[in-house]
């Protein structure tokens, strides 16, 4: 059975009343899983098996209490309860706080153990483009050749019912604000009538995001574009290519998104739009990321990543704080809070600013005195949110 925050909470309730006891597998979110727990109407004192699916994001975006309540109303660790964790990344931080949650842990690796890995089926192609109306027409056209590349062999253009060209192309947009534009932009191309554009991001209702996700799998719609929401799990064989429309602002979140082509043995291509200006601080890791899949690196991201290394000097390169004077990702931001949070650096506080969306992940963090990594985490925040209307919190 699942349960999670997205469906009323009287009915979940009352399908595990009717199992009474009888129920052998419950998948579910942390924050619904432990609201039934407090309440006695689930009993966590005989789980045999915790298994924590995309382990690092659950890890790192605050789940971490919620999992440890969890996890202490259940047997211990070792010979009454086995933990498993899965992930396609694992990054150094969230491996130590793992740590807490097992006993004698045994890693099984796919790949290089300290390398970022995606699949050797998918082709990755990245355009440094400083123009969004030469992006957004270039999207146009890897859609448009997607789309007749389908019909050409065979299949009918969708017609509302279930079947017709699948899903092909998955687009990601950093700002759920602009999902909804590129994606009525999108189902507006010419020539290309019954192409079908679907949009998902966190601000759409549960039931919405089930009709969009329901829309992909059937073959209903051809193109998804969404946030994050969609980088991990969406799990769709059809999907033959995936659009960076804005670059991640970490590279651990490039890998799961292009993991969405290319899967179950067939081929894919990811196509990345990178910002020479914006997308500086990561231009360096997409190139090693290249590098290690013998990719091709043009011209252009090869001197984004030259540009990005000859800024940095002592003064201005990333510390244990987060980053100073550059643009930081979201590892930046946890780091510093945990190494605040352990006294690692007393002279530092550390402040949560929730989203004006009602994400608290993103936060703040400056020093005694106000200066330090303020204006790069700062810049994160508004990144996301588009505006600093709540800038007395952020600053």
């Amino acid at each position: 059975m699942c349960v999670y925050g997205g469906q009323k909470r009287a009915i979940q309730e009352r399908q595990l009343m009717d199992m009474q006891g009888n129920l052998d597998l419950l998948v579910g979110t942390p924050g619904r899983l432990n609201d039934f727990a407090r309440d006695g109407i689930i009993d966590l004192d005989r789980v045999r098996f915790l298994v924590l699916d995309e382990a690092d994001r659950m890890l790192d975006m605050g789940f971490e209490p919620q999992l440890r309540e969890l996890s202490e109303m259940m047997p211990e660790a070792g010979e009454r309860r086995q933990t498993l964790m899965f992930s396609a990344t694992w990054p150094k931080e969230v491996r130590e706080l793992a740590n807490e949650f097992q006993d004698n842990a045994v890693r099984i690796h796919v790949g290089s153990s300290d390398k970022l890995v995606a699949a050797q089926s998918i082709t990755q192609h990245v355009n440094v483009v400083d123009d969004p109306r030469s992006k957004m027409r270039l999207v146009e056209g890897l859609v448009r050749d997607m789309e007749l590349k389908a019909r050409d062999l065979g299949a009918e253009p969708a017609t509302g019912r279930r079947g017709g060209v699948p899903c092909h192309t998955v687009i990601f947009v950093n700002r759920k604000r602009e999902v909804d534009d590129v994606a009525r932009q999108l189902s507006r191309i010419d020539g290309l009538g019954g192409l079908r554009v679907v949009a998902l991001h966190g601000d759409m209702t549960q039931q919405r995001r089930d009709v969009s996700l329901d829309m992909v799998k059937s073959g209903r719609a051809q193109v998804l574009v969404a946030t994050d929401v969609a980088a991990r799990g969406l799990d769709v064989t059809t999907v033959n290519q995936v659009i960076n429309y804005d670059m991640p602002m970490n590279i651990e979140d490039y890998i799961h998104r292009i993991g969405r082509t290319g899967r179950a043995g067939r081929s894919g291509d990811a196509h990345t739009f990178l910002d020479a200006v914006e997308d500086e601080g990561i231009a360096a890791k997409l190139e090693q990321v290249l590098l290690d899949h013998k990719q091709q690196v043009s011209e252009d991201l090869s001197d984004v990543a030259a540009n990005a290394r000859a800024r940095k000097s002592p003064s201005k390169s990333r510390s244990r704080y987060g980053a100073r004077g550059v643009s930081a990702d979201k590892g930046d931001v946890h780091a510093a809070i945990k190494n605040v949070d352990k006294g690692l650096f007393p002279k530092a506080f550390c402040k949560v600013v929730p989203d004006i969306a009602g994400d608290p992940e993103w936060c703040t963090c400056m020093h005694a005195d106000g200066a330090g990594t303020k204006s790069s985490l700062a810049y994160m925040y508004w990144k996301e949110t588009g505006d600093l209307r709540d800038r007395k919190s952020v600053v």
